[in-house]
Formats: structure tokens, sequence, C-alpha cells
């Protein structure tokens, strides 16, 4: 079937009436006063007769032209006759030597406009209905022809319809380039245009599908005329052999639903003749069952590389999934471009016993579900619209890197090193070539998902091991900063019979720092690291520990390295409450004004922590008796660590106790106190 532009209309009867007017307006002017037709306005009675040009060619291109023009002359005649019958002299001959000019000009430049116009019109319409390659009426053309063939059905008329493919068709355009695919569609539009009848139709479908639709032609006949254009086709001389045809028949039942639902039957059958060998005609009865020609060959010989077994042979060959290791729940995801390759996929994958199956023919919203579903393994055809299976891969790197071992496994006919070489930098972790043995595919999916399992079992183990070495570092950690808690304990028992002190300081050095509004968990580690700041008095001997008077500089000097011993013995920890007491040991005795030890830091250069333990260390110290000094009153307490504002202690810290002291927060931490 050649496309054929639509004929131009005929002429509507509102372009009738209008020219009738607009000719027989000049006559009834002139009839009714002659005199008019030399009046200065009497011209325009005259270019009455040009609309008649304008719509004559318009409606019906040149030949509408010729009309126009022999109307006008009449008209034209007409109006001089009526002029002398009537006495009046005619006008000038060159104003009527100029009206039939405009006039002539006119009618030939709008027929000439009127022609270019349809010319572009058949072209548009033409272009807009055909497949550029083959010639034959596009996938819309041949819905158009459908439908009106369908509508003929329903009134009585036998129709049948065939949905042929070439196979292998992707692979020979992988193979040999797409001119060799290009070559090939035409040979087989052609072998299947001839010998069409009257009314009878056949459009490129997709890809290298076709659909023919044959009106009036009964189900067995249209599958011994497929039968024949199979044959055709498997006998044509091309370097590119074997080749060959798959086709599925259907014809009009009662309850169709549309012509959409005719197709579908068409590519049911269709179906079955691919997974059945190719090669085939296949045609699907009111009944639902497949029949195909006694003379069907068998499947046709594939190219070099596998063939796919019958799907039956597969589902023989295919134990049940739960004995493959559980594979049977895992999830497989096919992503590919053609229907009926994932189709065939589909009833092969079921054959096999994997019941969690989806099937894409868009790579993103195969994306899209692989994100919010997950998967196990994916199956992924490279040359894909509009996301080709680089672009999957590509988009796919984060959940590879996520899941460790996630199985991408290549669908191609391509035998290009590099570009398996590029798969599987991009995170494939086999290929399958196009033909597909299923056979062949069932075992590589069984044994990477064995793979998988086995990968998920060691991270679980990595991770459970991780948990396990994880509890027990805190529990060593744990238990050495109760060691060093102890330890400090030891050390103030020698100067607090009580150890005591240990404890206010980090109590009296949290309640400042949450005054201070510091965040809650440094407010915590203080709690837990302050009791420790003075643990590098274990080091320091009794005799100066708890010597009754004044020390001597040389002891003065001995006792400040309780600062380095406690920074060092608390050293080395990954622990957050015992790094924070090494920074309290090592600082708790610097001054704001850079005058304390170890370091002399000034002012914001010592550790916040270190700035108020010292205030709560100093404190404590004053509120409470010592071996060589009696308790301090709260009141001169408070006066003697507000005057050393800015100079020993800084002053925001001071400013906190302060406002604790006016608050009545601090009597629980003076002794005596209640």
């Amino acid at each position: 079937m050649t496309v054929e532009s639509s004929p131009r209309p005929r002429l509507p009867r509102s372009a009738v009436v209008t020219c009738a007017v607009a000719l027989a307006a000049p006559i009834a002017a002139w009839l009714a006063t002659p005199s008019i037709g030399l009046a200065d306005v009497g011209f325009l009675f005259w270019m009455t007769s040009l609309i008649p040009a304008f719509v004559l060619t318009y409606h019906l291109g040149r030949r509408g032209a010729v009309l126009a023009l022999v109307a006008g002359t009449l008209v034209l005649a007409a109006g001089a006759a009526v002029l002398a019958v009537r006495g009046v002299a005619l006008p000038d001959w060159r104003l009527a030597l100029g009206l039939v000019a405009v006039f002539v000009g006119v009618t030939v430049g709008v027929a000439v406009l009127s022609e270019r116009l349809e010319a572009l019109r058949r072209n548009t319409e033409r272009q807009a209905l055909t497949d550029p390659l083959t010639g034959l009426p596009n996938r819309r053309h041949t819905q158009i022809v459908l439908q009106v063939a369908f509508d003929a059905a329903r009134r009585g008329l036998p129709l049948s319809v065939c949905l042929v493919d070439i196979d292998r068709f992707r692979w020979l355009n992988d193979q040999h380039g797409y001119a060799a695919g290009d070559r090939v569609l035409k040979v087989f539009s052609s072998i299947l245009s001839d010998g069409l009848g009257e009314g009878e139709a056949v459009g490129r479908w997709g890809g290298g599908e076709f659909l023919v639709v044959l009106p009036g032609v009964t189900l067995d006949d249209a599958t011994r005329r497929m039968e024949a254009v199979r044959a055709a086709f498997g006998a044509v001389d091309l370097p590119w052999r074997p080749l060959s045809a798959s086709g599925g028949v259907a014809g009009w039942v009662p309850d169709l639903q549309g012509a959409d639902g005719l197709v579908a039957r068409a590519a049911e059958a269709l179906e079955h003749a691919k997974t059945d060998g190719r090669n085939r005609i296949e045609a699907l009865r009111v009944d639902g069952a497949l029949s195909a020609p006694e003379s069907a060959p068998p499947s046709s010989p594939a190219p070099p590389g596998p063939a796919t077994p019958p799907s039956a042979e597969v589902a023989a060959a295919a134990p049940p999934a739960a004995t493959a290791g559980g594979a049977g729940s895992a999830r497989i995801v096919v992503i590919d471009d053609e229907a009926t390759n994932l189709r065939a996929f589909g009833r092969g994958l079921a054959a096999m016993g994997f019941a969690d199956v989806q099937l894409f023919q868009d790579g993103g919203t195969a994306l899209a579900a692989i994100e919010s579903s997950g998967v196990d393994l994916i199956l992924l055809d490279l040359q894909m619209e509009p996301i080709d299976g680089f672009g999957v891969l590509e988009r796919l790197k984060p959940l590879l890197a996520r899941e460790g071992y996630l199985p991408v496994i290549i669908l191609t006919g391509e035998r290009d090193p590099k570009v398996k070489e590029r798969a599987l930098r991009m995170g494939a972790r086999d290929f399958v070539n196009k033909p597909v043995d299923l056979t062949e595919l069932r075992a590589r999916i069984l044994n990477l998902l064995e793979t998988r399992r086995l990968h998920r079992e060691v991270r679980d183990s990595a991770h459970q091991l991780e948990d396990r070495v994880r509890e027990r570092t805190q529990e060593l950690e744990q238990a050495r900063a109760e060691i060093l808690l102890r330890l400090a304990r030891a050390a103030e028992y020698r100067d607090d019979a009580t150890g005591a002190h240990q404890q206010r300081v980090g109590d009296l050095a949290a309640l400042l720092a949450a005054r201070m509004g510091l965040d809650e968990e440094l407010v915590d580690v203080l709690r837990q690291a302050a009791p420790l700041h003075d643990i590098g008095k274990i080091g320091i001997p009794d005799s100066i520990l708890r010597k009754p008077g004044p020390l001597t500089p040389a002891e003065y000097a001995f006792m400040k390295q309780h600062t380095r011993l406690g920074a060092e013995l608390l050293a080395g920890s990954r622990n957050t409450i015992l790094e924070a007491a090494r920074v309290i040991a090592a600082s708790h005795h610097e001054r704001w004004d850079g005058s304390g030890y170890p370091a002399g830091l000034v002012g914001r250069a010592i550790p916040v922590e270190g700035r108020i333990v010292a205030v709560a260390d100093a404190f404590d110290s004053l509120t409470h008796r010592r071996s060589y000094k009696a308790a301090v009153p709260l009141a001169d307490t408070m006066g003697r660590l507000l005057r050393d504002a800015g100079t020993a202690l800084d002053p925001a810290v001071t400013d906190a106790l302060e406002v604790l002291y006016r608050e009545g927060a601090l009597d629980p931490f003076v002794e005596d106190a209640g």
C-alpha cells in the first residue's frame, strides 16, 4: 500500500453562492441604473467579478481559475451588452482593457499560489503518514487504516491482522551496522507489499515489526499468506544470512473492545512464535488456542553464538529455584527497550522459578523502582533509548557502592572488547551474548545470586564483629575510666579522707557549664571528666601533698608536676570523657593572665573545660578544710574568687558562679551547709 494524500475537496455550496452573487451584482446594478457603468464608482461593480477568481481557484486549482476567467469574461461581455441595449455609451476601451488585464493577472496569480499551497499540503501530509525508510504507512497511518477496517468488521466483514517481526533484528544492527539493518528492512517491506489486494495495507509498526491489515480475509487464509511471506524472506540472498521472520496472526472476535485489542492478540501470537524458536507463524484462534501452518519449518538457525532453546526445554531444565540457595525469592529487574525481548525474558525467568521479576522498557523508570523497592540482580541491555545501558550504570554507581556487591548482567550482541571493558569498569559483573541461551543465563544468574548471598553473609558477619569489638572497646574504656577514677580517689584520700572533693568539683563544673549556656553534651562530659583533674597527684609524695605548712620553692615546683603526670596518664584514649579529662588535668592550673602552669596559656587559649574546672576546684578548696588550712566562709570565698576574675580566673565563669551564689545554688557545695 502506498500512501496517497487526500483529494482536493469539492466546491462547497457557500462558495457557489458567493460566486453567483459576485457575478450577478454588476449586471443587476447596470440594469437598474445604466449610467452607473460610466460613473467614477462604476469600476467597483466591475471589480466584483474578481471574487470568483479567488474562490474558485482556491477550491479547484487551475480548473477553478479557468472557470473564473470564463465567468468573468462573460460578465464583462454581458455588462457591455446591457449598456449598449440601454443606449449608454461604452466606457473608454483602455479602461476596459485594464480591467481585463487586472482580472486575468489576479486569476493567474491566485492559481499559481493555490497550486503551490496544494503541493505543499500533499507533501506534508505524505511525510506525516509515511515511514521515510520503507515508504510504507507509518504507525499512525496504519492505525487509521486498521480502525476503518475494524469498524467494517463490526458490520460483518471478516478481518485479520498480522504482526510480523524480523528475527534478531537488534543483533543484525549490533553486528553489521544500521546500514545493513536498513537494507534488510527495505527488502522485507517490499516482500510484504507484494500481492496486497484492494483495501489491504501493510505499515511499519516500529523497529523490525510490521502490521498487515487484511479486510475480508479469514484467519486461515491470512496465516497461509504470512507463511508465504516468511518463506520468501528466508530465501532472499543477502550477505547477512540466515535471515528469518516470525509472525502472529489474529482475527476479529465479537468481544474485542477496540482495534488495539486485535493488535494485542496478534502480539500474543507473535510472542509465542518467538519463544517457540522463531522463524514461524502462529495464529491465535477465537478460543485462545495457538496454531501454526502444517508446513511450519523448524526453528531458524541462529547467527554465530548460542541458540535460544524453546521455553519448554528451559522449564524442564530449571529445577525449582528454592533448590538454588533460595534464589527464587530474589528480586530481578530486566531493562530492555524492546517489548518482545522483555516478554521473552519474563516467560523464561518465570520458567526458571523466579517469582519476583520486574520488566522495564525505560531506564529512568527502572532506576526509580530500584531505588524505592530494592533489587538483587539486574539484567541490562546496552543499546536503549533515551537512556542507554551505560547511562543506567552511571546512575547506579551510588547504589552499587552502598550494596558492595550487586550483580549486573549485560545483555548485548556487541563483540567489541572495549565495550565490555567499559561496562566492567562501571560495575557490571557478567555478560550474556544475544541471542540469549536461557540455560546459560539461568546458570549465570544462580552463580551471581549465590555470590551475592555469601557476600552479604560476610558483610553481616563483619558488621556483627564490628559491633562486638565496639562493645568490648567501650567496656574497656569504661573499665579504664573507672580505674583512673579510683586512682584519683586514692590520691585524694591522702588529702581528703572522704574522697568527695572529686565528685563536688565534677558536679559544680557541670552546673557552671549549664549556667554559661554550653550544650548538654559538654555539660555531661564535664560532670564525668572533672573528677579526674588531680589524678596526677598519685605521683606526689605524702611529705609534700600532706605537709601542714607552706611548701618550699623546690616542693612547689615538684607539686606542679601533677598536671603533667595527670595528662600523661590520661593520654592516648579515644574515649571522649578521658580525652576531656586529659585536657582538664593539663590546663586547670593555667591563669587567665598567663601566669599559670604548666604552659602559661593566656585567656581563651586556655581550654574552656580547664577554665571552668579551675573555678570549681578553687571554690571547693576554699570552702572545705584541708590538712594545712581551715574552711573559708562562703561569702569570703565569693569575694576572693570575684577579685581574681580577669587575673587568675575567667570572668565569664566567675560571673556564672556569682549568679549561682545569688540563687542559693552553691549552698549544697559548702562544708556543713544544712
